[in-house]
């Protein structure tokens, strides 16, 4: 039986006070300050119901609720058998989220001068204005699955590309939800920085493992600065009983470009929010988009790009190819 709008926030009221016991010494630490203003901003605002406009054809919210009634808490991991399915097409710098937690042990960081890469936690401790300025600006249009994503995540990472460098290797974010042991709930969370005329490729994958429900709610913010290039590629492949929320947003600087490429293969829903906001003049935004979900899955692409400032140009071009009764 779905749950009512009052029992899902009794709920999130009660599995946020359980998640703020288990921090010990983080409770008073910058990012779980930023994690209790998401709350309350996710109090006030809101999940999404099906009366938003935006959200009239995903039922997330009652997906959400569902999961939330009987999800599994730090469910065991089986990491050798979750590294057999890292895919052979990524790069060779990998990091990779199980459940939204950061596991180095099937990771493959690297050391490449001019890029600098650390845990989203800690980076608030020297970066927190910053990482504060471009969540506000994000906030600008709420999203209550992008407030849930902040006041939850308990780690994701942050990523800063130095001024006038071109990181020739992608960078691969792997977010693996594993139900092997139960229901899963997992919310991690990522910033990237860009610096002023430098390069980057970034790819944000997203994975499932297990026979049981799941429900993946990712975040990735990204400040592209000035004259800066960035190749973002999202890629999600999900099997039948995974529900995947991604919730990027973007904001471009004078004369920066961003090429986006979105790709989704089946899970039971997967719901990508794109932001985009063009704050400098000559900017470029191109998004395109392959969707080839089958059986029953239904996928949902939602893009908002937010002409800023006068003289910028953005293009959008999705397809997809419909299989069984899948939709969308």
């Amino acid at each position: 039986m779905a749950a009512s709008q009052e029992q899902l926030d009794n709920n999130l009221v009660s599995q946020f006070k359980q998640f703020e016991s288990q921090l010990n010494g983080e409770k008073n630490s910058a990012i779980h300050q930023a994690r209790r203003q998401a709350f309350d901003a996710l109090s006030n605002f809101g999940l999404p119901e099906r009366k938003n406009e935006s959200y009239k054809y995903s039922q997330v919210s009652k997906l959400y609720a569902n999961q939330l009634s009987s999800f599994t808490e730090n469910p065991s991991v089986n990491l050798e058998q979750l590294k057999s399915q890292i895919p052979d097409y990524l790069s060779s710098v990998y990091y990779v989220f199980v459940n939204g937690i950061y596991f180095e042990e099937i990771s493959q960081p690297a050391q490449i001068d001019g890029l600098k890469i650390s845990s989203i936690t800690s980076a608030f401790e020297h970066n927190a204005e910053a990482i504060n300025a471009l969540s506000t600006a994000n906030r600008e249009k709420p999203d209550g699955f992008n407030f849930l994503n902040n006041a939850f995540a308990q780690s994701g990472l942050h990523i800063e590309v130095d001024q006038g460098r071109v990181i020739e290797e992608p960078i691969a974010i792997i977010n693996i939800t594993d139900s092997s042991d139960g229901k899963v709930i997992a919310s991690p969370r990522h910033v990237a920085f860009i610096g002023q005329n430098s390069q980057a490729t970034i790819a944000d994958v997203n994975l499932s493992s297990g026979i049981h429900d799941t429900f993946s709610n990712t975040s990735l913010e990204i400040d592209l600065a000035q004259d800066g290039m960035l190749n973002l590629y999202t890629i999600t492949k999900e099997p039948a009983h995974a529900v995947q929320v991604n919730n990027t947003y973007v904001k471009q600087h004078k004369s920066s470009v961003l090429n986006a490429v979105t790709i989704d293969f089946d899970g039971k829903l997967i719901r990508n929010n794109l932001r985009i906001d063009l704050a400098g003049e000559h900017c470029e935004a191109n998004l395109s988009g392959l969707y080839m979900p089958s059986n029953s899955s239904q996928i949902d692409n939602h893009t908002t790009v937010d002409h800023q400032i006068d003289n910028s140009n953005s293009n959008e071009l999705y397809k997809g190819i419909l299989d069984d009764k899948s939709t969308g």
